[in-house]
C-alpha cells in the first residue's frame, strides 16, 4: 500500500483474539464500525478487504456469501 505522497507505510495488523478468556470470563467483543471510521488507515483496510471478499465467486470459501451463509 502507497500513501498518497506516493512513499509507502506500514500498518500492523494484530489479528482479532479469539476463544473465551477465563480470566476475565467473557469472549473477545466484535469491533463496532464507529471504530474503524476513527481511523482512516484502518477503515480502509476494512473496506478493501470487504471487496474482495464480495468479488469472490459465490461458491468460494472465503466469499461475502458462504462467510455470511
Amino acid at each position: 500500500m502507497t500513501s498518497q505522497q506516493g512513499g509507502s507505510f506500514a500498518y500492523p495488523i494484530t489479528g482479532v483474539r479469539t476463544g473465551y478468556d477465563s480470566v476475565k470470563k467473557r469472549w473477545p467483543a466484535r469491533k463496532e464500525i464507529d471504530e474503524f471510521m476513527k481511523d482512516p488507515k484502518q477503515a480502509i483496510l476494512f473496506f478493501v478487504a470487504l471487496n474482495m471478499m464480495q468479488a469472490r465467486s459465490m461458491d468460494h470459501t472465503l466469499s461475502y456469501f458462504q462467510i455470511g451463509g
